[in-house]
């Protein structure tokens, strides 16, 4: 199963005001993943999974399109989300912000070990993070490669925090670029 993200334009409590009738956009004539022909996605129903934001906690509603030729199915997610995460990138990235004091405080205090379980995978994305970040912002100046793997995260997450763009589109992009989410270990569907 492939996800695509689309943006909340009318933000996360209308979409969970909405549910299944909320106006999800159709998906582009594109290169199924699977039998690689350009088809139309068809929509496939819905599935329900669990989100935890600074605002909400609970279950949200994804829509589901299949591949009229080989039967694969996309999701779309909304910005908020992070593939085989329950926490959004917002949440998590404020919680990294604040354990690398670039915050004084997260909105949503996480558990120690789940913030250092996260700095953990944060660390080990550095340098693809960094890569993607050059595409992103061009003109940034990256962390230098003399400085310790902790310098380096903690300026990434400076850079990525100051710049004008919203982390939810950075951890899209990198999605987009790499198949992987920002702080995904392994892919998702490595035991499919």
């Amino acid at each position: 199963m492939m996800q695509i993200f689309f943006t909340l334009k009318e933000g996360l409590e209308s979409y969970l005001k909405s549910g299944k009738k909320y106006d999800f956009p159709s998906p582009e004539i594109r290169r199924c993943h699977r039998c690689n022909k350009f088809v139309e996605f068809k929509k496939h129903g819905f599935y329900e999974r669990y989100l935890v934001t600074t605002e909400y906690s609970g279950q949200i509603v994804i829509r589901r399109y299949i591949c009229p030729i080989c039967g694969c199915t996309i999701s779309y997610i909304p910005d908020v989300c992070m593939p085989g995460f329950v926490f959004s990138t917002e949440l998590i990235f404020q919680a990294l912000y604040a354990y690398f004091k670039i915050i004084s405080y997260s909105a949503k205090e996480l558990s120690r070990q789940l913030v250092k379980y996260y700095r953990a995978r944060l660390i080990s994305k550095t340098t693809a993070i960094s890569a993607t970040l050059r595409e992103i912002l061009p003109h940034a100046r990256l962390p230098d490669k003399s400085l310790s793997i902790e310098e380096k995260t903690r300026m990434v997450l400076l850079l990525i925090k100051s710049s004008k763009i919203n982390i939810n589109d950075i951890s899209h992009r990198f999605y987009d670029i790499s198949g992987k989410a920002i702080l995904q270990k392994k892919s998702l569907y490595n035991s499919i």
